[in-house]
């Protein structure tokens, strides 16, 4: 098992204001804690969360200054099953995309890394 050290890891939120997602709080919490969840146990230092509004999107960015992904990784990440190491059961990704869909969104891998960088792309009200 490859646990992360315990190092305090930095968790900065940066949210527009007066955003809203069209469907109930609890699958937005499904949706976004897993990737967070994720982001903070890869991190080396810093883990960084940008919620902007796009037309009738709400885009959650999740970033962390972890080892990254390898490029041939990137879809398998949603698999369930999929560990990238730590004390993970591999559902918190595949279950977090599959909410997503559920509410016409989705979760995807925009950069491998680098900053590593997550991005939930939900439907606005």
């Amino acid at each position: 098992m490859h646990a992360r050290p315990a190092t305090a890891v930095r968790l900065d939120v940066v949210a527009a204001a007066g955003l809203e997602v069209g469907f109930a709080a609890e699958l937005l919490e499904r949706t976004v804690a897993p990737v967070l969840d994720n982001a903070v146990r890869h991190a080396r230092t810093q883990v960084d969360v940008v919620v902007r509004g796009h037309g009738d999107r709400v885009l959650v960015e999740v970033r962390d200054d972890g080892p990254g992904l390898a490029l041939d990784r990137v879809d398998e990440v949603f698999g369930v099953g999929v560990r990238g190491g730590g004390d993970g059961t591999g559902l918190g990704l595949a279950l977090a995309r599959r909410v997503a869909r559920t509410v016409g969104g989705a979760v995807e891998v925009t950069s491998p890394s680098d900053p590593t960088v997550f991005t939930i792309d939900l439907p606005r009200t």
